[in-house]
């Protein structure tokens, strides 16, 4: 039985709304599966830089989500931001460390009479990971996990047919449908396909050249 990482924080939240407005309701509630909230955003700091890409690629393999910079995460006051965001240094930086690259939108909003900034990270139809380590994150309430191989699974599962699932060498990944597939080749783009036989249907990855 595969493990349930559908669930989902419940959101009264309406995205077509104000982007002000819709930063004031992120404000009004906590942490989740789909808020994070940062005091600062200090792109010299490696450890800062690693951290937005986790988030991103958490955001990402999830339902998608929203880091407000600016707002202290446990009070929520709105402390703001000395400069605004930097739109083409953040996307360089996600861009360098997630593999295959996360989407973001990135915006500058004043509020209360003060900047903050708002990166936003749609569901992807692909999984995501860092690329320097290949860690796969998911997100869960307001903390970002490591997934576990059968996650990973279930996440590649869960995308498009086209879409395409990076995995590193020699895995074995462990699929509640169809058992255990050996994959190799480095670091190579795989193409998810079903294949129909006489008794069974089952997933096969075939590498793209």
């Amino acid at each position: 039985m595969g493990i349930d990482i559908s669930h989902s924080v419940g959101s009264s939240i309406d995205m077509s709304q104000p982007i002000e407005e819709f930063v004031r309701q992120l404000i009004k509630g906590r942490e989740n599966r789909e808020v994070d909230f940062k005091v600062a955003l200090d792109l010299s700091l490696e450890k800062q830089r690693v951290g937005l890409a986790e988030d991103s690629v958490a955001f990402a393999n999830a339902e998608g989500g929203s880091i407000v910079i600016g707002v202290e995460n446990n009070t929520r006051a709105v402390e703001g931001i000395l400069q605004p965001l930097d739109h083409d240094k953040i996307v360089q930086s996600i861009t360098d460390l997630t593999e295959p690259p996360v989407a973001v939108t990135i915006d500058n909003i004043e509020i209360d009479g003060r900047i903050l900034g708002l990166i936003r990270i749609p569901k992807s139809t692909m999984v995501h990971q860092l690329r320097k380590d290949r860690t796969v994150y998911i997100r869960r309430d307001g903390i970002n996990y490591k997934a576990t191989r059968e996650e990973q699974v279930q996440l590649s599962d869960e995308r498009d047919y086209n879409s395409r699932v990076y995995l590193s060498e020699a895995e074995k990944l462990h699929s509640s449908e169809n058992g255990v597939f050996m994959l190799s080749g480095g670091m190579q783009h795989y193409r998810k396909i079903r294949k129909r036989g006489n008794m069974s249907e089952s997933v096969v990855f075939l590498p793209e050249f």
